[in-house]
């Protein structure tokens, strides 16, 4: 379905739908002038405008078409100058159940992910050429069929339309969501069956574990003096933080220069509401772990094919205490969990603090508006060799044409497809860090992924991580160094039967081509 947008719209929302169902496509003519083709809405645009129409209430909207990416209120933003690069391709690797659009999210670090007879998508930027994009397999049929497939605007005159699977529509019914031997529940467990601590090299160490001493005489509470230190009275200013901060982890130098660094560029009312309103929510939520987490976390380590189910609230509860810098020193093989780094290292540089500021705005949401119903969930999938495609003797080509699009994003356009990290095989690479790219921004601008580099073993060439419902929260432009955060984001992606947010990440260890081929 195709769009003129050089109008104003002034409806009620519950119109806007059947007002645009009657604007006529374009003819081919009218398609190969460039000026009808960039008076198109996009697919995401498009989606939007539902959307936005679905959430509202019967209020007037004036809605200038040719506006409406800058006035849906950050709900799926787009952007002219980042792209989508899709390619149609079948995946058996990891054998995955249900069909969907495969979206690949590319870049100069590493990541990737797989779907039995799904698309795959790859985005492009015009400062990172290979980070962005999504593939679209077009097919002649110009309406929604059973299985889910949507239209996209036309972009050829010799394609006339594009036939997309998402899910949850193409993915098919899931069973009862219980915990088994391959699956945690974390608020699944029967009574019987609960314990409440492991303190082990297979289960994630908790701060609040009755095992968590303090280290120079081994007699003392970790969790005990953690929470006298942060209660006992109100945390004023960044300076008061990093001195209880170096309390409870037994430091007797710990500076917090990042986190200095990045309020001496803010307003000193947000500074003043951070102190009086998000820092309290995250000592709050750091608190409530041992109430939220009542059974030992199972480590998915090399090898496994498990799954962990938890809800938002206990992946707010993993994330405060990760803020706080709170879980015992790391395991040999897995990536940093706590914000030691992106607190403590200088954030003079802009892109450092757009990233820490990303960081923050999740705890800014969810002290403002509660965290979120719903659950996500964290899966390790792997191969035994002999179970490894031989792809240098395929000899199989793709059936389909290929169409690249330089517009848009994947996280709006990807939408409902299976959308693939090229990930560090420390999953998470550099987010708390340094690094600034593909998954380190995807990382940001969807925090809860974080919960992963606490749950995930580095990944080896035949494994692969799934991440299934993690919520965006912001918005942002640019790329590397010149990445900035934009915005909120409210992410209305529907949920599937375990009330997941259908957004699926699939994340596996990319191969670096510094060089050409």
């Amino acid at each position: 379905m195709e769009f003129e947008t050089n109008k104003t719209v002034k409806v009620k929302q519950k119109n806007i739908l059947s007002y645009f169902k009657k604007i006529p496509p374009p003819t081919t003519d009218q398609m190969e002038n460039s000026k009808m083709e960039n008076k198109l809405l996009t697919f995401a645009e498009q989606r939007d405008l539902n959307r936005f129409a679905e959430t509202f209430g019967e209020e007037e909207l004036d809605l200038t078409t040719t506006e409406f990416p800058k006035k849906r209120s950050r709900i799926a933003a787009g952007s002219d100058d980042e792209g989508t690069f899709d390619v149609s391709a079948t995946s058996s690797v990891l054998n995955l159940q249900n069909s969907s659009q495969l979206t690949t999210d590319g870049g100069d670090e590493e990541s990737s992910g797989f779907r039995d007879e799904a698309h795959t998508s790859s985005k492009t930027s015009t400062e990172q050429q290979q980070r962005n994009g999504a593939v679209h397999s077009p097919k002649t049929d110009q309406t929604m069929d059973d299985e889910g497939e949507e239209e996209l605007p036309n972009k050829s005159s010799k394609m006339t339309s594009f036939s997309l699977k998402r899910i949850p529509k193409c993915s098919g019914s899931l069973p009862p969501l219980k915990s088994t031997s391959q699956h945690t529940v974390l608020f699944d467990q029967p009574e019987s069956r609960k314990e409440t601590d492991k303190w082990d090299d297979n289960h994630v160490k908790l701060p609040c574990s009755p095992h968590n001493k303090i280290s120079k005489n081994g007699n003392r509470s970790f969790w005990e003096t953690l929470h006298y230190t942060l209660t006992f009275s109100p945390i004023s200013s960044a300076k008061d933080l990093e001195e209880r901060v170096m309390t409870y982890r037994g430091q007797s130098t710990m500076q917090l220069r990042g986190l200095h660094d990045y309020f001496r560029t803010c307003t000193k009312q947000y500074v003043q509401e951070f102190f009086t309103s998000t820092l309290p929510k995250i000592v709050e939520l750091a608190l409530l772990l041992p109430s939220l987490i009542t059974t030992p976390i199972p480590l998915l380590r090399c090898g496994m094919n498990h799954k962990i189910t938890m809800t938002h609230q206990q992946a707010a509860s993993l994330m405060s205490n990760a803020f706080l810098c709170t879980y015992p020193r790391h395991l040999k093989d897995f990536n940093f969990i706590n914000f030691t780094n992106l607190l403590c290292s200088s954030a003079k540089s802009e892109g450092r603090r757009q990233k820490l500021k990303t960081f923050l705005h999740y705890f800014d949401r969810i002290a403002k508006d509660g965290v979120s119903d719903g659950n996500l969930t964290f899966e390790r999938r792997s191969l035994k060799p002999d179970e490894v495609p031989a792809w240098s003797e395929n000899t199989k080509t793709f059936q389909n044409m290929m169409l690249v699009d330089h517009k848009g994003k994947i996280e709006q356009e990807g939408y409902g497809m299976l959308q693939v990290d090229f990930a560090n095989k420390y999953i998470g690479g550099g987010a708390l860090g340094n690094g600034l790219v593909q998954e380190e921004i995807r990382f940001a601008i969807c925090p809860e992924l974080v919960v992963s580099m606490l749950l995930c073993e580095k990944m080896n060439d035949n494994e692969a991580i799934i991440m299934t419902g993690a919520e965006q929260f912001s918005d942002y432009d640019g790329y590397a160094h010149t990445y900035m955060w934009s915005g909120s984001f409210h992410d209305l992606t529907e949920q599937d039967e375990w009330r997941r947010i259908t957004t699926q990440i699939v994340a596996i260890d990319a191969l670096p081509f510094h060089t050409p081929l």
